[in-house]
């Protein structure tokens, strides 16, 4: 279970910007502003460090599955669709017998939403829960622990990354001030910007430190053979493909 919420890294993040006024009018970022960076720092670290999810889906008695609800499309990456499930060894289907298939909003009533699904390369059988799906999800730091999926090992550096971003934020603030035509003080703004901005790159440094470079590509191991003796899959033999 999550140990942080979203008060507990808006509190860390106040500590690492030294932003302890005492009124809301000399802060140099509001409560709103600080949230929504913490907001955008959790999605750049669900990219970083997805959640595994895990759904069985039910057979349809057609070549279709509907995706799981917490399925988000243009995010989350399917890790393999074992089928059927609890074999021994277990088997997995070939991920170039399964694509994503469209299907278009039809008007009526009720209208038909649009909707994305799983298409396979032959019928699947009827059935409760006889695939299931590993497949990745955003995290979240929830308002209580129980919402939370941030790992607690990596929450300093999520804090980290929202404090790089509010340091960013506040070095913008900074650059859009106006600068005196004349006296001591002209370079002041200019100064703070930078002083914010070199802040913004350290803490970025330490999450990335943290979490270490970025895979370059994602690998999906689904063998084109079933489990059980190399034999081929169901009804749809490797000649056929």
């Amino acid at each position: 279970m999550a140990t942080y919420t979203t008060s507990a890294a808006l509190t860390q993040v106040y500590r690492r910007l030294r932003d302890t006024a005492d009124t809301a009018d000399q802060q140099l970022l509001t409560d709103t502003e600080i949230g929504d960076l913490i907001r955008q720092a959790t999605t750049r670290y669900s990219t970083d460090r997805p959640c595994e999810l895990v759904a069985d889906l039910d057979g349809l008695g057609t070549r279709y599955l509907a995706l799981p609800a917490a399925f988000e499309d243009g995010f989350s990456i399917i890790h393999s669709i074992e089928y059927p499930i609890d074999s021994d060894p277990p088997a997995y289907l070939d991920p170039r017998d399964v694509d994503f298939y469209r299907t278009p909003a039809v008007a009526g009533e009720p209208p038909v939403p649009a909707a994305l699904k799983l298409r396979c390369a032959w019928t699947l059988p009827t059935g409760t829960a006889n695939l299931r799906m590993v497949y990745t999800g955003r995290r979240t730091l929830g308002a209580t622990t129980a919402e939370t999926t941030v790992l607690d090992r990596d929450f300093d550096a999520l804090c980290d990354l929202a404090t790089a971003a509010c340091c960013d934020a506040i070095a913008q603030k900074y650059a859009r001030l106006h600068e005196p035509i004349l006296g001591a003080s002209a370079m002041a703004p200019r100064d703070k910007a930078d002083v914010w901005a070199s802040r913004a790159k350290r803490y970025e440094a330490r999450y990335r430190d943290f979490m270490g470079p970025p895979l370059a590509s994602a690998i999906v191991n689904w063998d084109s053979l079933a489990s059980w003796g190399g034999r081929a899959w169901l009804n749809h033999p490797a000649s056929r493909r």
